[in-house]
């Protein structure tokens, strides 16, 4: 089952985002962070676009190697400020290659723009990340508004630890008539020490799942210890 069958049939989803490494030591970092993932059937894998890399092939070739050697869905992310012609060049680029579905924006001015620039090339926009915060919680519902209007398929929040500010705002945006899945983005890596990252995670990601929670992103920042012991133990409980 892919995981836009899974949003639609309200079956929690798994799913990762990692971004290219600069440099020797961070490309082995990653390889350990993506067979960890692989052995634990993620839905899907984003990879992060940003416009300062435009010129650079690597997130390309990393989002394309996750899809054709590990059979992962992988997804763009693309992250830009105000530069909108560094966002329509790179969203020519992908949109020309067939085997790219789904792309993912950022909330930023050119967002809007972008998705129907998208939508109008024949390809699609599944995600739009949305920032989440308490001072921002009525901007983020509109902008989520606008996203479902343009015909997003899905919303992936930013990374919060409040739960209660996550179930405020899916319940403000479920009385504005939202109805695209929301997946709840998470960092496994808020403190230095391993073990207490992972309890924090596994307490946070237990009581989103009780709470019907569409799915969960793990921004990794392609490290994947915490992450995957609490994945791990998330099935183990059989949460």
């Amino acid at each position: 089952m892919t995981y836009l069958e899974k949003l639609k049939n309200n079956i929690p989803t798994i799913s990762y985002e990692v971004y290219p490494p600069k440099d020797s030591a961070e490309w082995s970092a990653l390889y350990t962070t993506l067979g960890s993932i692989f052995r634990r059937n993620p839905d899907f894998i984003s990879v992060v676009f940003q416009s300062e890399t435009l010129n650079d092939n690597t997130a390309m070739s990393l989002l394309s190697r996750i899809r054709k050697e590990l059979n992962i869905e992988s997804i763009a992310h693309l992250k830009f400020d105000q530069r909108t012609d560094a966002a329509s060049e790179i969203i020519d680029f992908l949109v020309g290659d067939q085997d790219q579905r789904a792309l993912i924006f950022g909330t930023n001015t050119v967002a809007y723009p972008s998705i129907r620039q998208v939508m109008k090339s024949g390809a699609h926009v599944i995600g739009n990340v949305c920032d989440l915060t308490e001072n921002t919680l009525d901007f983020d519902v509109e902008h989520l508004k606008k996203s479902q209007n343009c015909g997003v398929k899905f919303a992936i929040t930013h990374p919060f630890y409040d739960n209660e500010l996550f179930y405020r705002f899916r319940d403000e945006a479920l009385s504005k008539g939202i109805s695209i899945p929301i997946i709840a983005g998470i960092n496994p890596n808020q403190f230095v020490d391993c073990s207490k990252n992972i309890e924090t995670l596994f307490s946070q990601c237990s009581d989103l799942l009780k709470n019907d929670v569409n799915g969960i992103h793990f921004y990794t920042n392609n490290a994947s210890r915490a992450v995957v012991r609490t994945v791990d133990q998330l099935l183990t409980k059989g949460e």
